[in-house]
Formats: structure tokens, C-alpha cells, sequence
């Protein structure tokens, strides 16, 4: 995606030599979530671009679909976007393999000594920091830290153990940053997720009960607070706080009516 807007919006001669490819075809946006809010008038007006001038077809290809129906009115009028799925509601009920519990502040001694008691369980916070911190809190033996420190080989090889260890039944608690949330296919029964942006949330719920051999009851995400000492960037900390927002009190976080309201919320104050 980077690469598309980038090679689009650039002054270069070099950027501009494959774009005539762009004509008449079909561009999918995968993740589209992950478009940035403070770009999006940017993106829409390009978007509109391709599809009123060169016969391109825009997916927006997502498990949270943003809600980009007011960046189209203002920005690109002549666009209407039409929701592929027919029955999103019964998609929603068919595919849902998870529960959300919320559970306020944890220390990381209080998440600690939770993660312990599991045999496999998956904990995703939003520094590398906390993570560091609370696997040094951890049983050693079946216990696994990754962050984006480490090399990709190096994550490699954890993965590759943390997944023989989860398919054999043998213990395996695993503390991460958001780098485990997209893209790594692992399966645990359990998953704590420090508070943060609802997509990223729901794609940790992607990590639990991914092959739906559990039923949804035994299939966990627990939401958290982490202590005060975690500062969050800004570009991190509007998300959790809207998603907090949307998403207190209620049990279906992942639902389309919470996910739409979130990114309403954040794009309207963004």
C-alpha cells in the first residue's frame, strides 16, 4: 500500500514509469484498516483518480472495515462504495471463534502471575519495554519473548518452536509487541491483549482459537491496562483510548457495530 501511494504521489520520473500498469486493473487493498487517518483525504482523492479517470476497481480488502463513507463524500463525491459480502451480520456469527473479557489495570506482576498459570497462553503489549519486563517475570521453562529487536531469523526460529510446542500440547506462554498480530499463523487457546487501536485487538483475537478446534466459550481474549509507567506515542494512544471508549462495558468488542463506531469515532477526531 505504501508503495502504491508512494509510486502515485511522487515527483520522481523513476516512481511514475509503472503506473500506466494501474489502467483498467483491479488494486486491492489489503489490511485496509491500516490506511492512515491523517492521509485520508489524500488517499480518497486519489483513489477517486483511478477509478473516475482510468477504470480501476479499488478493494478494500479488511476483517474491520474502516469507515471511509464520510472521506468519500467530501473528497470523492462520484465514488460509492458497495460492500462485497451480501449478509455481514451472518458472517459475523459464523466465523466468530473468540470471546473478549475485560479486565482494567493489571501490574505486571498481577499479569504475570496469570500467564503462569496458564499452559499456553499469548500476551501482546504495546512497548517493547513491558514485554521485556513481564517475560522476565515468567516461569523459564516453555516461556518465549518476541519483539522487533530481534532479527528476523532469530524470530523465525522462535516461531517455528513456539508452534511445534503449541501442536504437541507441551507448555508455551509467549510475551510480544504487535508484530505477532499480522500475518503469523499460530493458535493459542488463551490471549491477553494490552488495551489498544480495535483492529489491532481483533486481530489478536485472531491469534486465539485460529483453527477453531475450541469451541467460542473456551476461547479467551482478555483486555488490560497496563500500568501507568507505559507511555504510549500519540499515534498509538488516540486508538486505545477510542477503542476503550466504544468497546467499555461491552462483551461484543469485535462486533461490526463496535467496529464502525470506533472508526468513526477516530477518524472524526483525528
Amino acid at each position: 500500500n505504501v508503495q502504491l501511494f508512494e509510486s502515485l504521489l511522487a515527483a520522481r520520473s523513476s516512481s511514475c514509469r509503472k503506473l500506466h500498469n494501474l489502467a483498467n486493473s483491479v488494486i486491492i487493498l489489503d489490511e485496509a484498516q491500516m490506511l492512515p487517518p491523517e492521509y485520508l483525504k489524500t488517499i480518497t482523492s486519489v483513489l477517486h483518480g483511478l477509478v473516475e479517470h482510468f477504470g480501476v476497481t479499488i478493494v478494500l480488502c479488511t476483517a474491520t472495515q474502516p469507515a471511509l463513507g464520510k472521506s468519500f463524500q467530501e473528497y470523492a463525491p462520484a465514488l460509492e462504495a458497495k460492500e462485497i459480502c451480501p449478509d455481514t451480520q451472518a458472517l459475523y456469527r459464523a466465523f466468530r471463534r473468540v470471546h473478549y473479557e475485560q479486565l482494567g489495570t493489571l501490574t505486571d506482576e498481577e499479569l504475570a502471575q496469570r500467564l503462569n498459570e496458564c499452559r499456553q497462553v499469548l500476551c501482546i503489549v504495546s512497548t517493547r519495554k513491558q514485554a521485556k519486563n513481564v517475560f522476565g517475570l515468567l516461569k523459564p521453562e516453555g516461556s518465549f519473548h518476541l519483539s522487533t529487536l530481534m532479527t528476523p531469523e532469530h524470530r523465525r526460529a522462535v516461531l517455528k518452536e513456539v508452534r511445534e510446542r503449541l501442536k504437541n500440547g507441551r507448555p508455551c506462554r509467549v510475551i510480544s509487541t504487535s508484530l505477532i498480530e499480522a500475518g503469523v499463523d499460530v493458535d493459542f487457546p488463551t490471549v491477553y491483549r494490552a488495551y489498544a487501536g480495535l483492529d489491532s485487538e481483533i486481530q489478536a483475537g485472531g491469534r486465539c482459537n485460529r483453527e477453531n478446534r475450541r469451541s467460542v466459550k473456551d476461547s479467551v481474549v482478555f483486555l488490560f491496562k497496563p500500568e501507568s509507567k507505559y507511555k504510549l506515542p500519540g499515534s498509538m494512544r488516540r486508538p486505545a483510548e477510542e477503542a476503550y471508549s466504544v468497546t467499555r462495558g461491552r462483551k461484543d468488542v469485535d462486533s461490526p457495530e463496535a467496529v464502525t463506531e470506533y472508526f468513526k469515532r477516530l477518524y472524526n477526531d483525528t
